[in-house]
């Protein structure tokens, strides 16, 4: 039997208004919220002291840095108690176009916007820079939505505009067009994308869901699925693979 237990401003949590939940890769839970970054640790929830009476935007795990945080124009690398700057981001995603996704790879860290795909380097006083060879391939949508990096280092791409993913060391993009045996897609507004535990890409949109082994597999309605219209898509560290409608 499954049980709930809910927190509130008097368990810790700085705001009630949840923006974002991210483990790091220590186990810790973080929280994003309109009035702070709380962290959930040894079965209570504390404010983390750099970031209280902030409006954090996201958290998002960013591999052995900890939590990937966007606080006042900037990112910031979070671990427990423990926080530092990497970059100021550009004046065109401060306010209203993201950064909506985070991932970590090769000692960057790439950051998903309504105006597309920038990154930035782990040494921090780094600078955020859009990634052309990406954002050309997106056209006038630029919008990315999800981001994921499988086993081999690619890195793949819900965006408004498509599904994309690029080559090992995060440089050479391409768009993909899932195809099974008896359909072929183009998908847009794809809104989540993971790989599962033994790397196969999943991904999901309105159109539906597809995940790549060996070869696609797509799901609509007419294959059983109740809904289409997903939003999102995580891996669990099992074999399953989670979609959000």
């Amino acid at each position: 039997q499954e049980v709930s237990e809910f927190y509130s401003v008097k368990d810790g949590i700085p705001s009630t208004d949840i923006r974002a939940l991210a483990f790091d890769n220590a186990g810790k839970l973080y929280a994003a919220t309109a009035e702070g970054l709380a962290l959930y640790s040894d079965g209570k929830w504390s404010v983390q002291p750099s970031f209280a009476k902030k409006a954090i935007h996201l958290v998002a795990p960013i591999g052995d840095l900890g939590a990937g945080v966007i606080s006042e124009g900037a990112l910031h690398a979070v671990s427990g108690e423990k926080a530092r700057t990497l970059c100021e981001l550009p004046a065109e995603i401060r306010d209203g176009s993201g950064p909506f996704a985070l991932c970590e790879h090769g000692g960057r860290i790439f950051l998903g916007s309504d105006k597309g795909l920038y990154e930035c380097g782990i040494q921090g006083a780094t600078k955020c820079t859009p990634v052309e060879s990406l954002n050309a391939l997106l056209g006038d949508q630029k919008a990315i939505l999800d981001l994921a990096v499988g086993p081999k280092g690619e890195i793949a791409v819900a965006a408004a505009n498509g599904l994309f993913q690029s080559d090992s060391d995060g440089k050479q993009w391409q768009q993909l067009f899932p195809a099974d045996q008896t359909r072929s897609w183009a998908p847009r507004d794809v809104r989540g994308v993971a790989f599962g535990p033994q790397g196969r890409l999943w991904f999901g949109s309105p159109q539906g869901a597809g995940v790549r082994d060996a070869q696609w597999t797509l799901f609509e309605g007419k294959d059983g699925l109740p809904y289409t219209d997903f939003t999102s898509a995580a891996a669990s560290p099992d074999t399953s693979v989670w979609l959000g409608t």
